[in-house]
């Protein structure tokens, strides 16, 4: 995937000042002669930019490789930890728009825990193996 910033542009065209040099043989070789298809994401300030995105998951690896978690796992504590809890008025949101349009609207990606990962975020509940949770 390439990124960028979008520099000059008309009604048919754009100019795109892509973040790292252009492999220029790698793009020849996927038109092979012929006109190469593009899709461009032009961020709206609403949602998570290409650019935080990459950040974020760097967080991710960088939190896996300094924890030993894998990289799904730490990318669902970190979620869990740092983005489940809500503000009152997104709470108040997720309860007016429904669960199913909160999530959506903001691109929540659910995860359920298993019992380890319960064990790990020190989430108590009503599991088989209570006592071990208690303590």
């Amino acid at each position: 995937m390439i990124f960028g910033k979008l520099g000059k542009y008309s009604k048919h065209k754009l100019k795109i000042e892509t973040d790292d040099e252009l492999d220029i043989y790698k793009i020849s070789k996927y038109a092979n002669g012929r006109s190469v298809s593009v899709s461009v994401e032009i961020e709206d300030g609403r949602r998570i930019s290409p650019d935080q995105r990459n950040k974020l998951y760097a967080l991710f690896d960088d939190y896996a490789n300094w924890t030993g978690y894998s990289p799904d796992e730490a990318e669902a504590l970190l979620n869990y930890s740092f983005i489940m809890p809500l503000c009152v008025n997104h709470h108040t949101e997720q309860h007016n728009k429904g669960i199913d349009s909160f999530i959506n609207y903001y691109h929540i990606k659910p995860v359920k825990p298993d019992l380890e990962m319960l064990r790990i975020l020190k989430i108590r509940g009503d599991y088989e193996d209570k006592e071990e949770l208690d303590g």
